[in-house]
């Protein structure tokens, strides 16, 4: 869990670190709007951003 979390930080430090795309800021707002848990938004996010890299 801990090496996702350093991979994938959670809420500002990812949009800190680079500038999310318009896709990207969707799906945040929409797991975040749904109230998805925790790990099921990182397991979301790490097929969204592994995708993306």
């Amino acid at each position: 869990m801990k090496q996702t979390v350093n991979i994938l930080p959670k809420s500002k430090c990812c949009t800190m670190r680079r500038p999310m795309s318009p896709l990207e800021q969707r799906v945040r707002f929409i797991l975040w709007q749904s109230g998805v848990s925790g790990v099921s938004a990182r397991s979301i996010a790490h097929h969204i951003y592994g995708a993306s890299l």
